[in-house]
């Protein structure tokens, strides 16, 4: 098992990539950074969902509280599904590198996907008054989808 960071930042956009393939989107292309650390860029494309996954992830509720009800109504599934992949970077970095799991939330190095995560979160808790328990989906992910590593 290598320790290089590049290797393991793979791993990590790797899960990303594998988890939202398993939910039905898709990857247009990643993007290691070799000049910074921990450093990588991917671009998932979630097709029909795409609207709603940056509403969900935006800097304020403005653009979530402008979708149509229709959408607002399928947007707590898709949240599941995208904070499963969001969650599955750090999860299967923690895995590869005999890691417990849930202490990617107690991590300050995820920024951009723990970032997205509580904006669901928050989003979630304001509009449908309840929230998804990301420790969850970390069980669900060490547990049934270890199969992908």
């Amino acid at each position: 098992m290598t320790k290089n960071p590049y290797y393991i930042t793979a791993i990590h956009e790797a899960a990303h990539i594998v988890y939202a393939y398993d939910e039905g989107y898709t990857c247009e292309w990643t993007k290691i950074i070799t000049s910074e650390k921990n450093n990588a860029k991917t671009l998932l494309k979630f097709g029909s969902d795409s609207k709603i996954f940056h509403s969900l992830v935006a800097r304020n509720h403005s653009k979530f509280e402008k979708i149509f009800s229709s959408q607002k109504e399928s947007a707590f599934e898709i949240a599941k599904k995208i904070g499963k992949i969001l969650a599955a970077g750090g999860c299967i970095e923690a895995i590869y590198l005999s890691k417990d799991p849930k202490l990617i939330f107690e991590r300050d190095d995820l920024g951009s996907d723990l970032l997205k995560l509580n904006r669901i979160k928050l989003i979630l808790s304001k509009y449908y008054n309840s929230s998804i328990n990301f420790v969850d989906i970390v069980d669900f992910l060490t547990t049934k989808d270890t199969k992908f590593i």
